[in-house]
């Protein structure tokens, strides 16, 4: 198996970008769902790093490997990184953490299908201009959402820690299939 990625094959690339760009802001998610400050910044650059490498390695194994095992790779490490600095179980902050991944590419695919304007409108063929249109609609969308008065102070009934185990396994399941 060669994981070297040729400059020429376009779609692995803007993949791992994609991914890297909604990990970060499913990590940023995960802290203002549960209304918590991200830590110190020793703390902040080490887990930033961890997602960036996590990241690139799921873009780079998406090709090699089932998709499933790389996003569910991903949510594993971010969550027990996220489980590490807020102090809280890994049950909790994987369901928290993956809550935030599914509102984070539900943004993703509404910028994608607004991102459709402009590009028949100017007639943008390039890939990479395509998706630095979709970044830019994503941000703004995601900066839009974060101001919202619902979601400023995190969300309520995510932020109560979850004591019953069915109820958590059904949850999670459910997380599951709303990333599916």
């Amino acid at each position: 198996m060669d994981f070297i990625i040729e400059l020429n094959d376009i779609g692995i690339l803007i993949y791992i970008f994609k991914l890297l760009i909604i990990s970060i802001f499913s990590y940023k998610t995960f802290f203002k769902i549960i209304n918590k400050k991200e830590g110190t910044i020793f703390c902040k650059i080490r887990n930033y790093i961890i997602i960036t490498i996590t990241s690139i390695l799921c873009g780079m194994l998406k090709y090699y490997i089932n998709i499933w095992i790389c996003i569910l790779m991903l949510v594993i490490i971010i969550s027990i990184l996220l489980a590490n600095e807020t102090n809280t179980n890994i049950l909790y902050s994987s369901i928290i953490f993956t809550i935030s991944l599914g509102i984070n590419y539900g943004i993703f695919l509404v910028a994608t299908a607004i991102s459709f304007f402009p590009a028949a409108f100017f007639n943008i063929i390039n890939k990479y201009i395509n998706f630095i249109i979709i970044t830019v609609i994503y941000l703004i969308i995601w900066f839009w959402i974060q101001k919202m008065k619902r979601f400023k102070n995190g969300l309520i009934f995510l932020q109560t820690k979850i004591s019953d185990e069915s109820l958590d396994i059904f949850i999670l399941n459910a997380c599951t299939i709303v990333i599916i």
